[in-house]
């Protein structure tokens, strides 16, 4: 078996594709010869019925099949010009908004106006890109934004009973109904602890997870109550923003950090949320790689934001 697959992984893709094209040209064609004959009479009524029936049949097929061949690879296209731009717009952001602060903190320029407005810009112009990239993915609406945690300690540790978060940024396509919800008074203090979902990823729920990730929130705080566990959402009419959430720890692991010292694992700056009204945005079959795509955003999203950290300590 092995010297047959070793044989087939070293046929080029366009042999397949010939052979794939030929195949399919000789079997129309045949269908078409008997077609032809069972029209001119030269088989008998019954063959000729079942020919033509079996043609159209045929035809019909193919006809469904180009379609959906050219509809998949237009997807295809699609999904491979938002990741590629998507990742380069951002990466491009990224690198201009990095450099852009370390200049302007090096002539003395920088403020901490100036360096918020930099980094908001770096981190929308991401949420945006993984957003669009999501969306050619799952093909439903996603929004996103990043929670940063406050109340942290000088070492770098989150107070559970203190910890609470603020949104720092939407992407753009967020609703004007939530943007006003996080710049108005309700919003000034959500702790940590009264979100079940943050709670599970800080790890005060045994132990930490990687992420919070599930299609369908109703269904999920259900099933929690019948466990006696409780779901709870600080969030005001959840269900009229989203249904379905994918969180993720913005963070690093803290023997990357030489002046910190904690037997913790990791140190987290804050959250990416990614959320979305349809509960088939998050299925459980794309649970691993939709995370994966999160996390190469978040971990960007780490270095920009502990540098807006570091310099807003030396600007205050």
């Amino acid at each position: 078996m092995k010297p047959l697959q070793k044989l087939t992984d070293n046929i080029p893709l366009w042999v397949y594709n010939i052979l794939t094209l030929l195949s399919s040209l000789i079997a129309l064609l045949s269908f078409l010869f008997n077609i032809i004959l069972a029209i001119s009479g030269k088989i008998h009524d019954q063959s000729r019925t079942i020919s033509i029936v079996l043609g159209i049949i045929f035809i019909c097929c193919f006809i469904i099949l180009c379609v959906r061949v050219n509809k998949y690879r237009k997807l295809s296209k699609n999904r491979l010009v938002s990741t590629s731009r998507g990742f380069h717009s951002f990466t491009h952001s990224f690198r201009n908004s990095f450099f852009d602060i370390l200049h302007l903190y090096k002539i003395g320029q920088l403020t901490n106006e100036s360096l918020t407005l930099h980094v908001e810009r770096c981190i929308k112009n991401g949420l945006d890109s993984l957003c669009n990239i999501m969306e050619d993915f799952t093909g439903q609406k996603v929004s996103a934004c990043i929670k940063l945690i406050e109340c942290t300690d000088d070492s770098g540790e989150i107070s559970l009973d203190t910890a609470t978060t603020r949104i720092f940024c939407r992407s753009t396509n967020s609703s004007s109904e939530r943007i006003s919800y996080d710049n108005g008074p309700e919003r000034a203090h959500m702790y940590i602890k009264d979100d079940t979902a943050l709670m599970r990823i800080v790890g005060n729920y045994g132990e930490a997870h990687d992420h919070f990730y599930c299609g369908d929130l109703d269904k999920y705080s259900k099933i929690s109550e019948e466990i006696n566990q409780s779901y709870h959402c600080p969030t005001p009419n959840r269900s009229k923003y989203y249904n379905g959430t994918m969180i993720l720890p913005i963070r690093i692991p803290f023997d990357k950090l030489y002046y910190f010292k904690q037997d913790k694992a990791y140190h987290i700056l804050g959250f990416l949320c990614v959320d979305s009204l349809s509960k088939n945005a998050f299925t459980d079959a794309q649970e691993d790689d939709n995370c994966s795509l999160g996390n190469a955003f978040a971990d960007e999203f780490y270095v920009i934001l502990s540098k807006y950290r570091h310099y807003l300590n030396k600007l205050n």
